[in-house]
């Protein structure tokens, strides 16, 4: 069918949009969360480290997977519309 998406394609590059979007959301939850606890518990840190660390936490295994799984989905998203 001229015109129309690839549903397979389609249906796999939403999946991969919100599987990479429920992971990187967890990790943030997660973090954001520990460092309002740490926040708490040792106020002389600062909230500029804790941001700093939330940075080398996208930087880690999990957060450049859920990175690479959304934008995997994005490209899957465009070239199912073309």
């Amino acid at each position: 069918m001229a015109g129309q998406p690839d549903r397979g394609r389609l249906a796999l590059a939403w999946i991969c949009i919100v599987l990479g979007a429920v992971v990187l959301g967890f990790m943030a939850v997660q973090y954001l969360s520990l460092a309002f606890v740490g926040g708490m518990l040792m106020p002389e840190i600062g909230v500029l480290a804790w941001l700093q660390g939330f940075s080398v936490a996208l930087v880690s295994v999990p957060g450049i997977v859920a990175t690479l799984v959304l934008f995997l989905g994005l490209v899957l998203l465009v070239r199912a519309h073309r």
